[in-house]
């Protein structure tokens, strides 16, 4: 058990914000259920859903923009939630705004608010991630982590189910309607950055810097079971990324 009640009460706050954040995620990242039926809604082909998903993707490259910003942000923690909670605004303002655009600007709009949403969570969660593992104390880390894994798994699984009962049943299939479904998980969203809010940030977390003497350690093994993980991760992700786009 985490040593302290403020420990405990910061993974508690953890576990919320994970769980809030896995419904946002099943209700409104680029490749889900409803947000593939709202592009369909406004009238984007079948043929360019492939797009969305690669361009939320392709914000990931801007983590690499972290290994500068860390040594410059003063105010970590403020950083973090501010994008955290810009994500779901973007999200809201994007979906409730694009049915009223003309047919022909609709899917340039919608690409670059995917892009921009998906860029507010990529420039934080290293910072975020990091933010995790400085507080979970190591005697209790692999139990904690898979705990939160089985509450995201039941908030994954419940936010799916409840967005396609929704979309299946309903009698309104309208782009607006849609919107409105994913203005509430982006709802979730907001939710989960007001609960890192109470969350202290220790101090390393806080104040750790990054140089590219870091990253050129790693490639020379000085940190070799860290490097073993990257590798490991890599093959079991590109050969997908690089076919999700398509389906």
């Amino acid at each position: 058990m985490p040593k302290t009640a403020d420990q405990r009460e910061a993974l508690r706050s953890f576990d919320v914000y994970y769980s809030l954040r896995s419904v946002f995620e099943n209700l409104c990242a680029g490749g889900t259920l409803a947000f593939v039926s709202f592009a369909f809604s406004i009238g984007v082909s079948r043929e360019r859903i492939g797009l969305i998903t690669s361009a939320a993707s392709a914000a990931c490259i801007l983590q690499m923009l972290t290994l500068f910003l860390a040594n410059h942000i003063h105010h970590r923690k403020r950083f973090i939630v501010a994008l955290s909670i810009l994500e779901p605004l973007l999200m809201i303002v994007v979906v409730l705004s694009i049915p009223c655009l003309p047919l022909q600007a609709r899917f340039p709009a919608l690409i670059v608010g995917v892009f921009l949403a998906a860029a507010t969570l990529h420039l934080t969660k290293p910072f975020t991630d990091g933010w995790t593992a400085a507080i979970i104390p190591a005697d209790i880390r692999g139990r904690y982590i898979g705990r939160r894994l089985q509450w995201m798994t039941v908030s994954t699984i419940a936010s799916t189910l409840a967005a396609g009962l929704l979309l299946q049943y309903g009698t309104d299939t309208s782009s607006k309607r849609i919107a409105m479904l994913l203005s509430i998980g982006a709802l979730f969203g907001l939710l989960a950055a007001f609960r890192l809010r109470r969350i202290e940030m220790p101090a390393l977390a806080a104040t750790s810097k990054v140089s590219l003497g870091d990253v050129w350690s790693v490639i020379r093994g000085h940190h070799r079971p860290f490097r073993r993980y990257l590798i490991g991760m890599m093959i079991y992700l590109i050969p997908f990324y690089l076919a999700i786009p398509y389906y």
